[in-house]
C-alpha cells in the first residue's frame, strides 16, 4: 500500500486509465456521439462528427501542403474551433504542435519560430502585422491565416471584420492561405503514431532566460488529460459542460479544459478573452458544470 493513496480523495481510483492517442479518443467520441455538441463559439454550435471531420480536413491540408511527420506547426490564437481543429489535425497528420502566446510581440515570435523550426504557423488575421514584422528573419513555408468571424454565425461573420474596419484594427496586409481554403475535404493519409513521439512544444519562461520548448510527447498529453478526469470520480461522460475560458496555448487549460472536455465526450464552451461578462453569461446561458480557471477569475 502506498502511503498517498491514503490521501486520494473518495471514489478516485488508484491507477490512471491506460492513455490512448488523443486523436484516437475523439474519432472515438465523434463514433460514439456524432450528433452531440462538442464545441459552443459565441452562438455557434459544432457537433463531435464535424469537429472530426474538419480535423481530417486540416490534416489532410497540411499533408498537401508538404507537412511530413514530425514537423512543427505554430498555433497562434486564441480559444476558438480553429484552435482545436488545428492542434488536433497537426497531431493526426503527425506532426508536432507548438503552441505559441497570441500577445507575444514581435521579437518573441521571431525566436520561438526559429528556436522550433516551425515549417508552418496557424495565426489570427489580426495578429499578421507581428509575423510580418519578422517574417525576413523567421519565414514558415505554410501559411494559414484565420478569424473569428470565421465561425461566426450569420450575420456576425459579416458585421465583424466591417466593425474592425472601422475602427481601423484591420490588417492592411492580408496574407497565407484562407482557413476555409485550406481544409481539403477527405481523409489525410494515415502516420503511424506511437505514444512516445513527441506531440507538442509547451513554451514556458521558467525563471530566467528566453523561453524553452517543453518536449511533450502523445504518452504526457494523453495521461495527463485521464489523470484529471479519474480525480473527478462524478465526471459524467458525454453529459458535461466545460468552460474554455483559460488559454489552451498554456498547458494547464490545454490539459484541464480542452483535452479533458473532448476525451470525455462533453460540450466545451469557447471564450476567446478570459472577461469576467462573458465567463458569468456563459455560466448561466449554458448551465456550465466544470469552470476550470485561476485564483484571480475565481475571485472575480
Amino acid at each position: 500500500m502506498h502511503p498517498w493513496y491514503a490521501h486520494y480523495d473518495p471514489g478516485v481510483p488508484q491507477e490512471a486509465p491506460k492513455p490512448w492517442l488523443l486523436t484516437e479518443l475523439l474519432r472515438e467520441n465523434a463514433r460514439r456521439y456524432p450528433e452531440k455538441v462538442a464545441l459552443e463559439f459565441l452562438g455557434r454550435s459544432i457537433s463531435y462528427q464535424r469537429l472530426w471531420r474538419q480535423v481530417e480536413a486540416f490534416a489532410r491540408g497540411l499533408q498537401e501542403a508538404g507537412l511530413e511527420p514530425g514537423e512543427r506547426v505554430a498555433i497562434m490564437l486564441p480559444n476558438s474551433p480553429q484552435f482545436v481543429i488545428a492542434f488536433f489535425g497537426t497531431l493526426l497528420a503527425g506532426g508536432v504542435a507548438v503552441n505559441t502566446n497570441p500577445m507575444y510581440t514581435p521579437r518573441e515570435l521571431r525566436h520561438q519560430l526559429l528556436d522550433s523550426g516551425a515549417k508552418a504557423l496557424v495565426i489570427l488575421d489580426l495578429l499578421l502585422p507581428r509575423y510580418q514584422e519578422v517574417k525576413a528573419e523567421a519565414p514558415v513555408e505554410i501559411l494559414v491565416r484565420t478569424g473569428i468571424q470565421d465561425y461566426l454565425p450569420f450575420p456576425k461573420n459579416l458585421l465583424y471584420p466591417l466593425t474592425l474596419k472601422r475602427k481601423g484594427q484591420w490588417p492592411k496586409e492580408l496574407e497565407g492561405i484562407p482557413w476555409r481554403a485550406f481544409l481539403k475535404a477527405g481523409k489525410p493519409e494515415p502516420v503511424a503514431l506511437d505514444l512516445d513521439d513527441l506531440a507538442l512544444l509547451q513554451y514556458t519562461g521558467g525563471t530566467t532566460g528566453v523561453a524553452k520548448g517543453a518536449m511533450l510527447t502523445h504518452r504526457n498529453l494523453s495521461t495527463n488529460a485521464l489523470q484529471v478526469r479519474a480525480w473527478i470520480p462524478d465526471f459524467r461522460e458525454g453529459e458535461e459542460v466545460v468552460l474554455g475560458a483559460i488559454p489552451f496555448f498554456h498547458v494547464y487549460g490545454m490539459t484541464v479544459a480542452m483535452n479533458l472536455a473532448l476525451l470525455g465526450a462533453a460540450k466545451l464552451v469557447l471564450l476567446p478573452r478570459p472577461e469576467i461578462k462573458p465567463i458569468v453569461e456563459a455560466i448561466e446561458k449554458h448551465g456550465v458544470t466544470h469552470f476550470p480557471g485561476v485564483p484571480t477569475l475565481y475571485v472575480a
